[in-house]
């Protein structure tokens, strides 16, 4: 039975010495500004209190919208595996020679060029690989050749030999651009398309998955501001293709998600002519970056602590791919407490993997925390990685060391869930917190995907996440995700977000972030509480709300994305979106967490 509960009146005030001091808090610059780069750091050893008997519930807090902007790029830029200017020649690769020339190579002075007096086609392969089947690779191209009439080409991708690569490809003469699987010598044309170039120009190759995409910086502003313009990619569009979640796409050529398999490829690139020389003067090669960004979750300790070190908020964001879901891949993030409305405050840190059914894949949107009794961090993850409307879940694993930094292939188990059928094909967005001595997960319940869409929020509890028991669900609802559980004012609330589509009740219409009260008795169940007052600004964004401690008071925030798309109309559904971060109001008197430094 769900019930409706009315905010409190309180007015909220926070003992201040002098204006000064308010201005430091509460001004318009923000937390960060206002307050220098280590209020959090300062505060770590403070003597200041819990909240204590705060009536602060989740409907007191009003939230705005501080900033958007739109995280994208081809490589990470932690995660770049090769780059060079060619300033000299270092023997960093191997030459091969598809065709039997490889022309005559000069390296050093700031180029790579490749010349010859006839037909000639030279590949570099460098000796670095990737883990993970979501990788990149950048050819700045100074000069085409001025006499290749029908082959003046060059390329980028992953090389195993002479006989074996994936590469996209541009070619100056035919004003064509293309990508490439060669098996065994059999060059497999998955796609070509009309592009017309100029030198200078910078081609990338990007694989997601088992997904190739071509893409040419423009130069200037493209798709969500950035200057890279998708020019082709295999699997195609869906209306050319069908729904690229069934469709083999690369795999059915060579798998690259194959651990065993990828581990013979390495980043390389090449050029091709006619005759005549082609000049590059820079390569890049990494793990792929994102199209944008989306389902964000704060790192927390067990109790719910947000994880915070060095001033900087850990957490984790889906990196979207350039199509659909299985094309993204999950990436750990900082936000900078010092400026946390710029996009300079956003940083990736860490790429998490997973290995299951003999495939390394990119599963995502779930929520890692440090179990401080355990010594370890839990990871929960939902497994978007392989979806083909067959069903999603939650897996979970557990890991020392330092996880959230650098890149790891982790392998999970599969967390079994209490759901509100037995047939129930789908859970994701897992929230965990450990509230006196019992573990709580948060999750989104589905019982169908795709034909129709049908999922709900629900909450279980155990003695460990072996022992799981439904606390509740509100099953009436179709399109609710984005779990989060937060504690306000010393008490827990089950916080989701509810799309267009939903059954209007009594209780609230569509399109709305809704608040549940968690009946933590014997009695069980998952009561309607109200709504969260914040902008709902499209695509079922998540309401991570979360509490930052800001001399010895409460400073709430809400991070959060939208539906905007990079190129839709070529690579259709899953490429975005902006990301959001929300100041509310009012600051809360005292802790609701303390500082706590890892």
């Amino acid at each position: 039975m769900k019930r409706k509960i009315d905010p409190p009146s309180v007015e909220m005030s926070i003992p201040l010495p002098s204006r000064k001091d308010f201005l430091r808090i509460a001004g318009a610059a923000g937390i960060g500004t206002a307050l220098g780069s280590n209020i959090l750091l300062r505060q770590a050893f403070g003597q200041a209190a819990p909240v204590s008997g705060s009536t602060l519930d989740p409907t007191d807090l009003s939230f705005s919208i501080k900033s958007q902007y739109r995280p994208f790029d081809v490589i990470s830029k932690n995660f770049v595996e090769h780059s060079d200017g060619f300033d000299t020649n270092q023997g960093l690769y191997t030459s091969l020679a598809p065709r039997g020339n490889s022309g005559s190579v000069i390296i050093g002075s700031g180029v790579l060029s490749v010349s010859s007096n006839s037909r000639f086609f030279t590949l570099f392969r460098t000796n670095k690989t990737t883990l993970a089947p979501y990788a990149a690779v950048v050819v700045d191209v100074k000069s085409f050749s001025r006499s290749a009439p029908k082959k003046n080409t060059v390329y980028a991708g992953l090389v195993k030999d002479a006989r074996n690569y994936v590469a996209a490809w541009y070619n100056n003469a035919t004003k064509k651009v293309g990508i490439d699987a060669v098996v065994g010598g059999t060059v497999n044309r998955l796609v070509e398309r009309d592009a017309n170039l100029t030198a200078p120009v910078r081609l990338a190759f990007v694989l997601n998955s088992k997904e190739v995409t071509a893409l040419a910086d423009t130069g200037g502003p493209g798709g969500t501001g950035s200057p890279w313009k998708p020019l082709a990619n295999y699997p195609n569009p869906p209306e050319v293709s069908g729904d690229p979640a069934i469709t083999p796409g690369l795999s059915q050529y060579v798998d690259l998600r194959d651990p065993a398999v990828l581990a013979q490829y390495k980043y390389g690139f090449g050029v091709r002519a006619d005759r005549g020389t082609i000049v590059l003067d820079k390569v890049e090669a990494g793990y792929w970056g994102r199209a944008g960004v989306r389902d964000p979750h704060v790192v927390t300790w067990a109790d719910g602590t947000p994880y915070i070190k060095d001033n900087k908020l850990y957490l984790t964001l889906t990196n979207a791919g350039l199509d659909f879901f299985a094309t993204a891949h999950w990436g750990v993030y900082t936000l900078d407490l010092s400026d946390y409305t710029s996009p300079n405050a956003l940083e990736e840190v860490g790429k998490l993997f997973f290995k299951r059914d003999g495939k390394v894949l990119g599963d995502h949107a779930g929520h890692i925390v440090y179990d401080d009794a355990a010594g370890n961090f839990l990871i929960g993850v939902s497994t978007w990685g392989d979806f083909a409307y067959n069903g999603v879940h939650v897996n979970y694993t557990r890991a020392s060391g330092d996880v959230i930094h650098g890149v790891h292939v982790l392998e999970p188990q599969k967390l079994n869930l209490p759901t509100v059928s037995p047939t129930d094909t789908g859970t994701w967005d897992p929230h965990f917190v450990r509230i006196d001595g019992l573990w709580y997960v948060a999750f989104v319940d589905s019982p169908t995907q795709g034909n129709p869409w049908k999922h709900f929020p629900a909450l279980a509890k155990g003695p460990d996440l072996g022992r799981l028991t439904l606390v509740g669900a509100e099953s009436d609802l179709q399109q609710s995700e984005g779990m989060v559980m937060q504690k306000f004012g010393g008490k827990w609330y089950v916080l989701c977000s509810s799309g267009g589509g939903e059954i209007v009740d009594e209780d609230a219409g569509p399109a709305t972030y809704r608040i549940y009260e968690p009946n933590r008795d014997e009695s069980g169940g998952l009561m309607f509480f109200g709504e969260l007052d914040a902008p709902y600004v499209s695509n079922i964004p998540h309401p991570m709300v979360t509490p930052l401690p800001v001399n010895g008071n409460t400073k709430w925030i809400m991070v959060t994305f939208d539906g905007t798309m990079y190129y839709e109309p070529m690579l259709g559904y899953g490429t975005h979106g902006d990301f959001y971060v929300m100041d509310g109001q009012p600051i809360e008197q005292g802790y609701e967490f303390p500082p706590r430094e890892p």
